[in-house]
């Protein structure tokens, strides 16, 4: 569709002339009911001139542009297309230039913040939750939660399309986006209630981060106690619903993170090295249960292929004497462990109630899909809480300073936005709205917030190594960035 030369009052590049403001909002008004099929109408009351010149520009541009990928929002002039967000409430007091610097870096909401797992290896340095106060808070508020998925949605329908894109642009320039409903909280765990006392899970929360940022979120567990009939009750409830085809998509997968590192196999390492061997196999056997209970209870993501295991730990070398417990080969075992007890739950389920396995062939197409996880061994490297409990005296420390060293050198040298699209740099929206950047080496303050209802409440530390001297500041996210 061609746009029409708008008459008397602004010309073709939604540049105001002179005159009656009034006339002015009807002419524009008229041609918005023109142009109705490029992009979505206004739909707040009290129209501002801001937002009447802003959308001008746009469907000047959405016109301009026809034909190429108009979905990143670094190809519009952001000075002419400020406006667009006026009476969108949690954008209140951000302009589009920040907005945008938000919403194509943002990968993780922080709806739930801390976590009881205590895993040695956590990059977050994870803690439990704070207790809810007058003053601190260890979750986003429902309300608040509502404020950011639908002020975004509102804005994707002002723009006409997803101001999150559906690229992440940084040194793997085909990379999927992902987006997290935490960043250091367990999603077992994760839920919210509104002010009426109704609880919401983590369907309910992962639907609306689907809808309102178009792309579908990680759900990432260390497992739970098979005892808690509250949690077992809600993890199979969330298998169900993400494995049907119907919601196939609003989910990217199921990370079950597999490793040496949590509480309960740590204690198991500890009890060993002093020679308490029964109370080693005890915690061991806690730890085993745990996670052979996590996978056969998301069998129907593992039968979908959406199933992905987190299999982590050092290196067999170099031999560092409190590493033992902790590598490669000590996960072997634990994998062995844990298959066998996974083949004894689908022993049981095809000779009981059949939840998830009919016969021996499924029984033996899954685990042979877990065998083929547990073969992808992934070696760590350490940051947060790792660097404190393993301490400096390794290689790790020494890598993690030098990839401090090198984030802070571009953020150092940065002259405008262009190092989000060039390096591993992710944003965190804090649970009371406050925005940070993270490497998962190093995290990094910046001097935008969100308009919440709890932005004056206070949250726990954000993690790895809060490089709170170096601020990113609004004046460098608002140099020159797009291009008509």
């Amino acid at each position: 569709m061609k746009i029409l030369p708008v008459q008397h009052n602004f010309d073709i590049n939604g540049k105001f002339q002179k005159g009656n403001e009034t006339l002015i909002k009807q002419n524009f008004l008229k041609f918005s009911n023109n142009c109705a099929n490029l992009v979505q109408p206004v739909a707040f009351t009290g129209i501002s001139m801001k937002y009447l010149k802003a959308k001008a520009y746009l469907k000047y541009s959405a016109n301009k542009i026809d034909g190429i990928d108009n979905t990143d929002i670094y190809k519009f002039n952001l000075n002419k297309l400020n406006g667009i967000q006026d009476g969108i409430k949690v954008f209140q007091g951000l302009n589009m230039k920040e907005i945008a610097f938000i919403s194509r870096s943002v990968s993780e909401i922080c709806t739930n913040r801390g976590c009881y797992n205590k895993c040695l290896h956590c990059y977050a340095k994870a803690q439990k939750p704070l207790t809810q106060a007058q003053d601190t808070i260890s979750k986003m508020s429902w309300e608040d939660f509502n404020l950011l998925t639908n002020g975004y949605k509102e804005l994707n329908e002002r723009l006409g399309f997803r101001i999150t894109g559906s690229k992440i642009k940084n040194i793997d320039k085909n990379k999927n986006r992902y987006t997290t409903a935490f960043h250091d909280a367990d999603c077992i765990n994760i839920s919210m209630t509104d002010k009426n006392g109704e609880e919401h899970d983590f369907i309910e929360i992962a639907n609306k981060i689907s809808d309102s940022f178009g792309i579908s979120p990680i759900f990432d567990t260390a497992g739970w106690t098979p005892k808690n009939k509250i949690l077992q009750k809600r993890a199979e409830k969330y298998a169900k619903y993400f494995s049907s085809p119907e919601n196939y998509d609003k989910l990217l997968e199921v990370n079950i993170s597999v490793n040496p590192f949590h509480a309960l196999y740590a204690r198991s390492v500890a009890e060993k090295r002093m020679g308490n061997f029964e109370q080693s196999e005890k915690f061991k056997n806690l730890y085993t249960d745990r996670m052979a209970n996590a996978i056969f209870t998301f069998t129907p993501m593992l039968k979908q292929n959406k199933l992905s295991i987190l299999f982590r730990a050092f290196d067999n070398e170099p031999k560092i004497e409190n590493f033992k417990g902790f590598q490669e080969d000590d996960l072997k075992e634990l994998g062995k462990d844990i298959l066998n007890k996974l083949k004894e739950y689908y022993k049981a389920d095809l000779h009981g109630e059949q939840k998830y396995i009919k016969n021996k062939k499924q029984a033996s197409a899954c685990i042979t899909k877990v065998r083929k996880e547990f073969s992808d061994i992934r070696t760590i490297t350490l940051s947060g809480r790792g660097i404190d409990i393993f301490g400096k005296d390794n290689v790790h420390y020494i890598n993690q300073q030098e990839k401090i060293n090198e984030f802070n050198e571009i953020l150092h040298n940065a002259n405008d936005v262009s190092f989000i699209n060039t390096s591993k740099f992710t944003g965190i929206i804090d649970s009371n709205g406050k925005y940070y950047l993270t490497t998962y080496w190093s995290s990094y303050p910046t001097e935008l917030k969100l308009n919440f209802i709890n932005k004056n409440k206070q949250t726990a530390p954000i993690h790895p190594s809060l490089q709170e001297d170096l601020i990113i500041t609004k004046s460098l996210i608002n140099q020159k960035v797009g291009c008509l």
